[in-house]
């Protein structure tokens, strides 16, 4: 698995790349800011990396596409409920 901190540019834009081919506008978020924000919950447990992008699907079709594109490029997923 390749940690968001160690990914080349180059794997990093395909990835990015290959999430907005298959998400909407409205189910992606790569905005730093957003992402530090949303990334930190109540447990006082420091996050162990940073996420390369926030999805929220619509669906199950998304969350395919998302497991998919991160699967095939050894990126870890993280799942987070509301």
């Amino acid at each position: 698995m390749t940690p968001h901190a160690v990914m080349a540019d180059d794997e990093r834009a395909d990835a990015l790349e290959a999430l907005r081919a298959e998400l909407p506008a409205t189910s992606f978020v790569d905005d730093p800011d957003t992402i530090a924000v949303r990334s930190v919950d109540a447990s006082f447990i420091p996050p162990e990396g940073r996420p390369l992008v926030l999805i929220a699907p619509a669906g199950t079709e998304e969350v395919s596409a998302v497991l998919r594109i991160a699967n095939a490029r050894g990126i870890p997923s993280s799942r987070r409920a509301a």
